[in-house]
């Protein structure tokens, strides 16, 4: 799933994550988004995570089980340091010692006009 946004605005990303939500307990899980620049480079332009406890970037996500929706969220200030461009980005989820992979694509990211 490729994405594309503004860095003069707030990151608003709804998910509908029923199917994973039948076979994957969500609720128990660790979920974690990444933005880098090549999928081999160890450097994280920008991150997300459901831990609030997780060091890995001010981004969060959230899982509302009444509703199976995935709410990925960052905020302006945030939004505003991003560096247009072309970068990678994908979707991991933890329980315990399993990590899957659960989505990923490409991601441009826009100077926006208005400050």
């Amino acid at each position: 799933m490729d994405l594309a946004f503004v860095n003069n605005q707030e990151f608003q990303l709804p998910l509908n994550v029923v199917a994973w939500s039948n076979v994957l307990p969500l609720t128990l899980c660790t979920l974690r988004m990444q933005i880098r620049t090549d999928a081999a480079v160890p450097q994280v332009i920008y991150s997300w995570s459901s831990d609030p406890s997780d060091k890995w970037g001010n981004g969060t996500i959230t899982y509302t089980p009444e509703t199976a929706i995935l709410y990925i969220y960052a905020p302006y200030d945030d939004m505003k340091k991003l560096p247009p461009g072309s970068y990678v980005w994908d979707l991991q989820l933890t329980y315990g010692t399993y990590v899957k992979l659960l989505t990923q694509g490409a991601v441009v990211i826009s100077s926006g006009v208005t400050r």
